[in-house]
């Protein structure tokens, strides 16, 4: 862990990544035990965005390949898919954050970033479903593209970490938003 709570610690890194990959396993992931609030919630984050990749084994063991692929399908998938991203933009953008204090900072920022989440797995649930209902596995792999990119916009990454404090600054706030989304 990194001494200076300005600083950004990065991702998880080896068994800490391993372990938030893995399904079920969540109990290692609270603030209290990580002692991290930033690494918790990119470790909560991994956590939401791996499912697309255990609901796409699922998906491959339990959907027959060759299904047809039907243009009110692709249409329907495509249509959520374009509304997840721009629900991830508008909900990232829309949701101001409250710099009274370094913990009303750090909560707010946790929590622009875990309203995010749910559209950002639209495409992945109505993916599955279509999938299911067409029997068709390719339905599912359209939905995980624009997940994909759901998910890259709404990530507690450095560049977003730059930018929020980069607003804050144009705006007047002299918080670090790092330092304040890292306090336990």
């Amino acid at each position: 862990m990194v001494d200076d709570p300005s600083v950004d610690p990065g991702w998880p890194r080896q068994a800490a990544l391993l372990w938030t990959l893995l399904p079920f396993t969540g109990f290692g992931m609270t603030r209290i035990v990580v002692g991290d609030g930033l690494m918790s919630l990119r470790q909560l984050f991994l956590k939401f965005a791996s499912l697309g990749v255990w609901v796409g084994v699922v998906i491959l063991l339990f959907v027959r390949p060759g299904g047809p692929l039907t243009r009110g399908w692709i249409t329907a998938e495509v249509v959520v898919g374009i509304g997840a991203v721009i629900g991830v933009v508008v909900l990232r953008n829309v949701r101001r954050l409250d710099c009274t204090s370094a913990r009303t900072l750090g909560g707010s920022y946790r929590a622009r970033v875990l309203t995010s989440l749910p559209a950002a797995m639209a495409p992945l649930t109505f993916g599955f479903l279509f999938s299911i209902l067409a029997e068709c596995r390719w339905i599912y792999v359209i939905g995980m593209a624009f997940a994909a990119v759901a998910f890259a916009l709404a990530a507690p990454s450095a560049g977003d970490l730059r930018r929020t404090q980069a607003r804050l600054d144009a705006d007047g706030c002299t918080r670090s938003v790092i330092a304040a989304v890292r306090t336990p």
